[in-house]
């Protein structure tokens, strides 16, 4: 980044910065998490719709998928039952995404 003081005058901004080192959430943390994305769903809709226990263990064992994905996953069996008026969301497990080949 730079900054034009004059036509003729250019400094450079040099902004210490830290590097922080976050691992990813282990099984246990990642239920917990799905649950509190449950929790807070059920509060926005005044709904109580529960969890399938079996799909979120497996999902939250699943270290491939990012925290994103395994919100959006979460939040999509949720409106998928709430839409069907069901009383249990089933998390629709998706593949395995392993490192991809970028093809050449």
């Amino acid at each position: 980044m730079r900054i034009i003081r004059r036509k003729s005058e250019a400094t450079t901004i040099l902004t210490p910065g830290e590097v922080f080192e976050v691992l990813r959430p282990e099984p246990s943390q990642r239920l917990r998490i799905i649950e509190q994305i449950t929790d807070e769903l059920c509060r926005k809709t005044g709904t109580r719709i529960a969890m399938d226990k079996g799909s979120c263990s497996l999902l939250a064992e699943r270290m491939d998928i990012d925290l994103r994905r395994l919100s959006r996953l979460v939040k999509e069996a949720f409106a998928k039952a709430l839409q069907l008026g069901a009383p249990l969301a089933h998390i629709a497990m998706p593949q395995f995404c392993g490192k991809r080949s970028i093809g050449f």
